[in-house]
């Protein structure tokens, strides 16, 4: 392989990651892929001698961690808001974000009497959504953990599932997750049963 094939590469590299970074829905996510993005352009740059192209990326690439290290300073404030299926918020919430609720849970349908549905509030702006219902004795159901995209950094799953987090006791049970949902399962401790549902207990 030639030096020049390499270095093309290495620029397509570049381009594939910004591209990519303008796709996140994550801020936080945005910011990463973005300063990856920006050092392997800075590499390119130095390669082929493109001086204007380094100070271009590795500004991009200081913009990038700033952001980041600022994000990472920032503590958001976590509150929970209950409430029912007759809830007139909880319909349009539902109706706003069907088409991205439908993606991860194919299966939800508008809950009924009974259920339990409780907002998480981010700052106090609704983040997110937990919508659940009681199988018997400390068993909940789990039909909706929806996150709002830009909010989808897996901080609301932990603060739902803490010992401080708004859910009731007992155990947790999500039935034919998507395989998009299962990553995010894993992460906040649920384990797969012999019968492909996943449980979890309170903590």
């Amino acid at each position: 392989m030639s030096r020049d094939l390499v270095y093309e590469l290495i620029g397509y590299l570049g381009s594939a990651l910004v591209v990519t970074a303008l796709l996140m829905t994550s801020l936080r996510r945005l910011r990463m892929v973005s300063f990856v993005g920006a050092l392997v352009f800075t590499t390119y740059a130095t390669l082929i001698g493109a001086v204007p192209l380094i100070v271009v990326n590795v500004s991009i690439m200081v913009i990038n961690a700033s952001s980041l290290y600022r994000m990472s300073r920032v503590k958001d404030y976590f509150s929970s808001l209950s409430t029912g299926p007759e809830s007139d918020y909880l319909k349009r919430f539902l109706e706003f974000y069907s088409a991205d609720i439908e993606h991860y849970f194919p299966r939800f349908l508008m809950p009924e009497s009974g259920c339990r549905a409780i907002f998480v509030l981010r700052d106090l702006v609704p983040a997110g959504l937990w919508i659940g219902h009681e199988t018997g004795p400390d068993q909940w159901q789990v039909d909706l953990d929806y996150a709002i995209p830009r909010f989808r950094d897996s901080k609301i799953g932990r603060y739902l599932y803490s010992a401080e987090g708004p859910l009731p006791t007992g155990i947790f049970v999500v039935q034919d997750p998507t395989p998009d949902h299962v990553d995010y399962l894993k992460r906040m401790g649920f384990a797969e049963r012999s019968d492909g549902q996943f449980e979890r207990p309170s903590p």
